[in-house]
């Protein structure tokens, strides 16, 4: 595929796109901070030293079910409704309409979160649901489910035990939907040549399941081109901004270190800060090469975030879908691109939205 053919993404619907050009409102653009950068060796560097010692497990789910069913559009919303009511059920100790409590198994697993059958869930939380891959529509018995799960931050690392334990003990669905049998769950690590590789999950084996970010060597950045496909609907939009995401590298690359140095934060990170300002400068010396995005409209209530709902309820948010071609020089940036292959960018991420790929 070259690079300026449309890429292959989540589908999307006349629907969700953006408003006519006429009524459409400006792009949002990025201040690049004053200075250039002398060494992008530097910058990767300090980028890989703030990743260093993160708590971060990914896992792979492959399941089944004994009865046809339907997955939506959003097939990640469904995943976060069907997982999060079995970790409800099995985990959750909180007596009360939200699980709070700081001791709670659930808690501590996907942060703070509604006791629902309706997916819920703050834009920080530690978990990351990869839905790009799940088949969505119609959904024959014993026809493979797969998906992809991130857990971050040593608080909900340590109830992973837990979790895969639930899961292999055919843990509950919500009510009106069938009871899926994960009969693969899988762990991701990094080999001695730091090649990633898939492990079978069990007590035994989460403890050092542990996914080292800043040794992360692959996907493999080319030094001078970059492709950036976002699989999934990925808002960048601040609180309070109004304007239209763009095929813009310093905008997404700002975005991405900002969401990511948050999440950091609230999954109580003690490491240095990344260097978010020399990282826009590496972004503002690439020129765009090819623009096969899309501007789609999310609800809001995917996001979990504060402000993202008026007082009628949730709103319609633009986010981008498609890929973006750039050429320049990408070695400073390659560390967080690679790290943002994996854990996705933006709040939503537990909704399955911003999870993106590089080449």
């Amino acid at each position: 595929m070259n690079d300026e053919s449309p890429p292959r993404t989540h589908r999307w619907y006349k629907n969700q796109r953006v408003a006519s050009p006429a009524e459409e409102p400006d792009q949002l653009r990025v201040r690049v901070p004053h200075g250039e950068v002398t060494d992008q060796e530097q910058v990767a560097e300090a980028t890989r030293e703030a990743l260093i010692n993160w708590p971060v497990v990914l896992l792979k789910l492959v399941g089944t079910t004994d009865e046809g069913f339907r997955i939506g559009r959003h097939p990640g919303r469904w995943l976060r409704k069907h997982i999060g009511h079995s970790i409800d059920a099995a985990l959750c100790s909180c007596q009360g309409p939200r699980c709070v409590l700081p001791h709670c198994r659930a808690n501590r697993l996907i942060g703070r979160h509604a006791v629902s059958i309706k997916p819920d869930g703050e834009a920080w939380a530690p978990l990351v649901v990869r839905a790009a891959g799940t088949d969505t529509g119609k959904i024959k018995a014993g026809q493979p489910i797969r998906c992809e799960l991130v857990f971050a931050g040593e608080q909900s690392v340590s109830v992973l035990p837990d979790f895969v334990e639930m899961l292999q003990n055919q843990a509950e669905a919500p009510p009106a939907e069938p009871v899926v049998n994960w009969t693969t769950v899988q762990h991701l690590i990094l080999d001695d040549d730091d090649e990633p590789a898939w492990r079978k999950s069990t007590r035994e084996t989460l403890p050092s399941a542990l996914l080292p970010l800043e040794r992360l060597a692959d996907p493999i950045v080319r030094p001078s081109r970059l492709m950036v496909t976002f699989q999934s609907s990925t808002p960048m939009g601040r609180r309070h901004e109004t304007g239209l995401p763009s095929a813009d590298l310093t905008l997404m690359i700002d975005r991405l270190g900002r969401s990511l140095g948050a999440w950091m934060g609230r999954t109580a990170h003690k490491g240095p800060r990344l260097p978010i300002d020399d990282l826009i400068r590496c972004a503002a010396g690439a020129s765009l090469v090819a623009d096969n995005t899309t501007v789609v409209r999310v609800t809001s209530a995917l996001l979990g975030a504060a402000g993202s709902q008026d007082e009628e309820g949730p709103v319609e948010v633009p986010a981008l879908l498609g890929s973006m071609t750039f050429k320049g020089d990408f070695q400073g940036l390659a560390p967080i691109l690679r790290v943002a292959s994996y854990l996705g960018m933006g709040p939503g991420r537990q909704h399955g939205l911003g999870q993106i790929t590089i080449r």
